[in-house]
């Protein structure tokens, strides 16, 4: 059974069944995936206007099978393959990625590409057109939070170098959205997720050092903000503060995996996003082995999944 052998992988033949740099490596991909999936039956649902959730069912806008993900897992496969490869960041690369997944479904859990943003589908068209990148100026538009999905794979290789990790953070956000704030939230999630893996702790986030060049939307949340925020006061829109700053708030306000993705999901919206920022964020301070196995077993094409969480894992030494 894929199940099993995974755990086995990661665990049993490195003797180690306790939460280590490997557990945390391999729980931000498939923490990822699995918010990403549990979020697909609500997604542009008013909270409180569904029944709970709290299993994969499937649905949604797209009609998807139970275990499907979307947009934010495919993206993330992209440039978890990408860098696996190229190790910096090759934007050609990771553009033919995009494009493959974009006109025949590689990457997607179904076959077919589902869910993406309209920013990522004019960066894919244009360079079909031309095989060259538009450099748009700096616009400060907050939509596009799907690139925060692609945070995982940048701190799961480089989260022993907090500065390539930035830099690569950054430059992946660029590619397809010109706005600072959006690479600045995309810094902040790889930089907090490379500290979780690393072994530091929920509190050492809270307070780690903020950039002087991060805008002020995202330096309130690097300071706590949220903190003193009400569920009732989460957004979970499209716009990329309200999604990093659920997803933040569901962690600091639950106890374990599945408390903080069954918050994140059921505030509806945008539930597959913030289900994904927010799986990442609780497989990095809950590690691998919390994740629900009745939602593990669940998830579709597990095996690329597995394969690709393995990769990154061999990468990571161990403390």
């Amino acid at each position: 059974m894929v199940q099993k052998s995974f755990y086995m992988r990661v665990f049993y033949i490195h003797k180690e069944v306790v939460m280590n740099t490997k557990s945390r490596v391999a729980g931000v991909f498939i923490g990822l995936t699995t918010g990403d999936a549990l979020g697909v039956p609500v997604e542009k649902k008013e909270c409180g206007s569904f029944e709970y959730v709290d299993e994969m069912v499937g649905g949604g806008i797209y009609n998807l099978p139970p275990g499907a993900w979307t947009d934010e897992t495919a993206t993330a496969l992209c440039l978890a393959q990408s860098l696996l490869i190229t190790h910096d960041l090759d934007v050609y690369d990771l553009a033919e990625r995009f494009k493959r997944w974009v006109e025949n479904g590689e990457n997607s859990s179904t076959g077919v590409c589902v869910g993406i943003e309209q920013k990522l589908l004019d960066f894919v068209e244009n360079y079909g057109k031309t095989e060259r990148f538009d450099s748009n100026s700096l616009n400060q538009k907050v939509r596009g939070n799907s690139v925060l999905a692609r945070a995982g794979p940048v701190a799961c290789i480089h989260w022993d170098n907090l500065d390539m990790a930035s830099k690569i953070a950054r430059q992946q956000s660029y590619l397809t959205h010109s706005s600072e704030i959006v690479a600045a939230a995309s810094e902040y999630l790889t930089l907090a997720l490379s500290h979780l893996i690393a072994g530091r702790n929920w509190d050492f986030v809270c307070d780690m050092p903020i950039k002087d060049d991060w805008p002020s939307e995202i330096e309130l949340i690097a300071k706590g903000q949220w903190i003193h925020k009400k569920i009732d006061n989460l957004k979970p829109t499209k716009n990329v503060v309200d999604i990093l700053e659920a997803s933040v708030w569901c962690i600091g306000n639950s106890q374990s995996f599945e408390e903080s993705l069954t918050k994140a999901v059921n505030l509806g919206g945008n539930s597959d996003t913030v289900g994904a920022v927010t799986g990442q964020l609780a497989g990095a301070v809950y590690g691998l082995e919390a994740i629900p196995i009745r939602w593990f077993d669940q998830l579709l094409k597990i095996e690329k999944l597995t394969d690709v969480a393995m990769e990154m894992v061999e990468l990571s030494r161990t403390e």
